[in-house]
C-alpha cells in the first residue's frame, strides 16, 4: 500500500505505518508531498513506485 501525506504535516499512523517493524515484508510506503504545487509527474510516479521494486521481491 501507498500513503501520500499532501499539505500538511504530523501525518501520525501513517508514518509509524512505513516504520513498522517485525513485517515479513514491508508492504506499506508513506511520503509526504507537501510541495505538490510544484512537483512534475515524473517525480511523483518515482516517489510513488520507489519501494515497489522492493516489495515484489520480499512477497516472493
Amino acid at each position: 500500500m501507498q500513503f501520500i501525506g499532501i499539505g500538511g504535516y504530523h501525518y501520525g499512523v501513517l508514518e509509524d505505518l512505513d516504520t513498522m517493524a517485525g513485517r515479513r515484508a514491508d508492504n506499506a510506503n508513506f511520503f509526504a508531498l507537501d510541495d505538490i504545487d510544484r512537483i512534475d509527474n515524473t517525480e511523483l510516479y518515482s516517489r510513488m513506485l520507489g519501494e515497489f521494486p522492493l516489495w515484489l521481491k520480499e512477497a516472493k
